[in-house]
């Protein structure tokens, strides 16, 4: 049997974790560029910088959106750890996937012609952090809920 309360929840964490990852990395990022305006002479550094201002707010905002108060601190600390770690790998490895289309080829380096794009760059990289935040926090709080009986 299907505990519907249970659905529920975790279907408006998962809307809301959405929403609020894709608003606060939009929001973080365009401060950033509009402010700072970061270089890019060296693609690995300017990769890595934009990785870090797009995961780490999406994984804030997911933390938010999947927050148990009923777990114990411990498992707390370990959830942000988790959330945190999946958004900003979600987006580094997005943008690792979007280079392969685009600047390079898998099979023994072949260098295609560079294309790049901050849009193309950007949404490839809101797609893995959300997304992979998203998924992992709902696993974590899936698997709490269910054994645990934690909501």
């Amino acid at each position: 049997m299907i505990n519907m309360e249970l659905l529920v929840t975790v279907i408006a964490r998962g809307v809301f974790g959405l929403f609020a990852a894709i608003v606060l990395s939009t929001v973080i990022w365009s401060f950033f560029w509009v402010t700072f305006r970061p270089s890019s002479e060296e693609l690995a550094s300017f990769f890595l910088l934009q990785t870090l201002i797009v995961g780490i707010p999406a994984g804030l905002a997911v933390i938010f959106a999947w927050w148990n108060t009923q777990s114990s601190q411990r498992i707390q600390l370990m959830f942000i750890a988790l959330a945190l770690f999946a958004s900003v790998i979600g987006a580094w490895g997005t943008n690792e996937l979007r280079g392969v289309e685009t600047h390079y080829a898998l099979v023994n380096g072949v260098l295609r012609v560079p294309v790049f794009s901050i849009r193309h760059m950007l949404a490839s990289m809101l797609f893995g952090a959300v997304l992979g935040g998203n998924f992992v926090a709902g696993a974590f709080f899936l698997c709490r809920s269910l054994k645990y009986r934690e909501n």
